[in-house]
């Protein structure tokens, strides 16, 4: 278990008191998937999408994926490839794009020196088979890969478990830095739903996504930082009932019968 896990169990704990589980009269999973290769996630997405549909009490021509965080980025391009998926909810979604990105690392300037500095230890990669790391979460490191406060993972009785390292592999941030999930805005064609706060993460980068959708969509705007929305509340109750509502709404109509 990592930090992630715990927060993406504290979600599911809470989506199980309301009703639902990964395999319910819905297939909702849930993710929040480490800062990785784009394909790597890809096919962890096909998988769960693949595995979902042969369980007998899921529904699989309803299935709903929720994104939280980073992995909504993910999520929603994952959405957009896979037309398995029929209902989309993003969680304080960390969405940027290269404007975002340079405004968040440094300017042109750092995203440069960062992607040279992950060429650099990719070819090291290659030649010695050594991954070289930042802190994924640092107050005092510049070249972190969240150089910002963050209670949920320094705290103890939250992220911070002894199962977590807190590293970044260094030769990821091309693919980080280069991830522009918000143009697929435009292609998203599924029921959307959206919670998020002014405080959280890359506000302006959500409502940038948001204004592109066209399909049917919906956006709650409450109040928490971008770290309550994993284990606080109450804005996990908060997030947790749009979604419930949202699945509800948009899956109900091909239910497996008994």
């Amino acid at each position: 278990m990592d930090a992630h896990c715990r927060m993406v169990e504290a979600i599911e704990a809470q989506l199980e008191r309301e009703g639902v589980s990964l395999r319910a009269r819905h297939a909702h999973f849930v993710g929040h998937l480490p800062l990785c290769k784009r394909v790597r996630i890809r096919f962890l997405h096909n998988v769960s999408a693949s595995f979902l549909q042969t369980r007998p009490e899921v529904n699989s021509q309803q299935l709903g994926a929720l994104g939280i965080c980073a992995s909504a980025g993910y999520t929603l391009v994952n959405t957009v490839r896979d037309a398995r998926v029929k209902s989309l909810a993003l969680v304080a979604p960390w969405l940027h794009d290269g404007d975002i990105v340079r405004t968040l690392y440094g300017g042109d300037a750092g995203v440069a020196e960062r992607i040279r500095l992950a060429n650099a230890a990719r070819m090291k990669f290659e030649q010695t088979g050594t991954v070289e790391y930042v802190p994924a979460v640092s107050e005092t490191n510049p070249m972190a890969a969240m150089p910002f406060k963050l209670d949920f993972y320094t705290n103890k009785e939250r992220g911070a478990i002894p199962q977590w390292p807190n590293r970044f592999a260094v030769m990821a941030w091309t693919g980080w830095l280069t991830f522009d999930p918000i143009r697929y805005g435009r292609d998203v064609a599924v029921p959307l739903q959206v919670v998020h706060s002014e405080a959280a993460a890359t506000p302006d980068g959500v409502k940038e996504f948001y204004g592109l959708v066209k399909s049917q969509k919906d956006i709650l705007w409450t109040e928490g930082e971008q770290t309550d929305f994993y284990d606080l509340e109450p804005q996990v109750t908060i997030a947790v009932q749009a979604v419930v509502k949202h699945f509800d709404s948009t899956l109900q109509d091909n239910k497996p019968e008994g």
